[in-house]
Formats: C-alpha cells, sequence, structure tokens
C-alpha cells in the first residue's frame, strides 16, 4: 500500500464513521455522482439524519484532498425509486426514445423495480405522440413498437422538482434546471456533447443513428445505477 491509497482509504471511513454516528445504522444506502470534480452524495434514509449529514460534510476535508475534489455534497435522497428524466425538444423522438431504451436495459439487468423513468418536452411538444420514424427506429431495435402508447408532455417545474436525474439532450435544455441534478446524456455517460436531432433530416438512417448513441451512453449509465 502507498501512502495515496492509505490517505484515500482514510477519507472514505471517516465519511463512513460519520454517517453512522451513533451506530444508528439510520442510513439505507448511498448514490455517489461525480461531475466536474464535485462528489455528490445521494444519502437514502427515511428519518431525519441532519446531524449525520452536517458531520459528514465537516469530515470530507480529507476525502476533498485525496480525491482532488473541488466540491464535496450531502445530500438527503428519502426512500423511494430513483426517478430519472429525459429531456429534448418536443418529446417525440430523443427522449422517448431514451425512455424506452433505458427501461429495457433496467429489464434486462433486473434494476427495473428501482428506477421510475419518463421522458418529457423542453420546447412546446411538436406532436401529440411519437414520431413514425422514432417508432419504425424502436421497433427495428428492440422488436417491438414500444412507443406506440407514447404521448407528448411538456416539462413542469413540479416533474423537474421530483426527479432526481434529469439528461437532456442538447446543452440549451439545461437553462432553467436544477444544476445539482441536470447533465447532458453524453456527459452522465463520461463523455460531452449533445444528441442530434434526427428530424432535421428526412432519412430513417439519422434516426438508426440517434439511437444508437443513445443507447451507447445508456449502457455506459447502467454500469453506475
Amino acid at each position: 500500500m502507498n501512502p495515496s491509497y492509505i490517505e484515500k482509504l482514510a477519507s472514505i471511513i471517516r465519511v463512513a464513521d460519520a454517517l453512522d454516528h451513533g451506530l444508528c445504522q439510520i442510513v439505507d444506502g448511498v448514490r455517489l455522482e461525480l461531475s466536474d470534480n464535485r462528489l455528490i452524495f445521494r444519502v437514502i434514509a427515511d428519518d431525519d439524519i441532519g446531524e449525520e449529514l452536517g458531520r459528514a460534510k465537516e469530515k470530507s476535508d480529507l476525502l476533498k484532498e485525496a480525491f482532488n475534489l473541488e466540491e464535496v455534497e450531502f445530500l438527503l435522497m428519502q426512500t423511494h425509486k430513483l426517478r430519472i428524466l429525459f429531456v429534448c425538444g418536443g418529446n417525440t423522438c430523443r427522449s422517448p426514445m431514451a425512455k424506452v431504451l433505458l427501461t429495457e436495459k433496467l429489464r434486462e439487468i433486473d434494476k427495473l423495480n428501482l428506477y421510475e423513468v419518463d421522458s418529457a418536452a423542453y420546447d412546446e411538444p411538436t406532436s401529440k405522440e411519437a414520431s413514425p420514424d422514432a417508432r419504425e427506429t424502436v421497433k427495428y431495435i428492440l422488436g417491438e413498437d414500444l412507443l406506440a402508447d407514447h404521448k407528448a408532455k411538456q416539462l413542469t417545474g413540479d416533474m423537474a422538482e421530483q426527479s432526481d436525474i434529469i439528461l437532456v439532450m442538447g446543452n440549451r435544455m439545461k437553462k432553467g434546471l436544477p444544476t445539482d441534478k441536470t447533465w447532458t446524456l453524453k456527459e452522465y455517460a463520461g463523455g460531452s456533447g449533445e444528441i442530434e436531432d434526427p428530424m432535421t433530416s428526412i432519412e430513417l438512417d439519422a434516426y438508426l443513428k440517434c439511437a444508437q448513441e443513445i443507447s451507447s451512453c445508456i449502457d455506459k449509465i447502467a454500469l453506475r445505477l
């Protein structure tokens, strides 16, 4: 063991000890989110753990130093299914495709019972239903028209507030959304950039390429969930 390894281990133990202050075991779990050298501890508990969160914050200095973090934040997350919301311009192609692709991925890895997945339009919905090309693409990839019953809807403040993770398709869609839980889909998957709108093309191949990009991101995200 080298000193850096020991320092990192010690910093983790200090935070864990703070979250279990009094050995009451009232913390049910912890979800970690890392973005731009900012680490967020989403602490899952049904009880008031304000004291524990305060102690953990006080003991996070070593963690910041050991892992070269700019900020460490501790947030209480009441025990419930983690709500993931996909957002695109009109809620007719990119975000609905992302919703069904993640839903089926979670089903595949037997974690669907832990999450609620939804989608919404950042702008006014361009149609009441999923676009025909999006439906055809999903059917081609998953073997079933899982967007047949999709109804496009507008993003609301309540939807944003109630979501735990908001994944937008383009950077402009971050505006007005909570910064602590909003990323582009590619950012949350560990990359950068945007998922381009396939509606700018009349070719079905554009939708297939878009869905493949989304699916690639979801495969990476699933490893974090």
